[in-house]
């Protein structure tokens, strides 16, 4: 799980732009006190974010680099989500298994979380060696890799295991709270259905490296 940061939101208005199964213009619009039902949200791949943008067909977008440096060019930057971390709505990656997987492979579960933990400390590091092979996967230039990579804050197992993230069994963190919370919201923008209670997000959460596997 890597919280992103720093990944900016340029603007016009009313009609945003964000990337399939992004939340964070939820949370940037209700900062800015804006009602969601107050603009038309399209949901859009960044390569194509970056199209209807230069056609002048969305007025706003949550995006990140390479396509946010391309609409910085005439846009204006409003928020980033450092910003909305700050506030407590932070921008999280999850990597997600059904737990019928998990417990029928958990030896393939635990080399991967090892394999990006590795990863994750190469991002620390040795940076350049991670750009290279994201640049290959995304087909973007090292330069811009090393951008999109300085955009985002990647936590180590250990870190992960903080007081702001999963915690312990003994002292479960505030990840299960903000995950809520952004359920909440989401049922109030009428995008779900329903709002589990905090023991089942809890008990939903893997801690990476944790003795307990929680």
């Amino acid at each position: 799980m890597s919280p992103a940061s720093r990944t900016s939101s340029a603007a016009r208005w009313p009609r945003p732009s964000a990337p399939p199964r992004t939340t964070a213009w939820l949370a940037a619009l209700q900062q800015a006190g804006v009602d969601p039902g107050a603009v038309t949200l399209v949901d859009l791949e960044p390569q194509n974010i970056q199209a209807a943008w230069q056609r002048g067909d969305v007025d706003a977008a949550y995006v990140w680099t390479p396509v946010l440096s391309v609409l910085q060019q005439d846009g204006v930057t409003l928020t980033d989500s450092a910003t909305l971390a700050a506030a407590g709505k932070p921008t999280l990656t999850f990597t997600v298994a059904r737990t019928e997987f998990i417990d029928g492979n958990r030896d393939v579960v635990d080399r991967w979380l090892e394999a990006t933990n590795r990863a994750i400390g190469l991002v620390k590091t040795d940076p350049g060696v991670v750009a290279e092979a994201v640049s290959r996967q995304i087909g973007s230039s090292k330069e811009d890799a090393v951008a999109q990579l300085e955009q985002n804050v990647y936590l180590d197992h250990a870190e992960q295991r903080g007081p702001e993230y999963f915690g312990t069994a003994e002292a479960p963190g505030k990840l299960a709270e903000r995950l809520r919370d952004t359920a909440q919201f989401l049922h109030g923008q009428k995008k779900i259905e329903a709002v589990p209670d905090v023991a089942t997000f809890r008990a939903a959460l893997l801690a990476p490296g944790a003795d307990d596997g929680r």
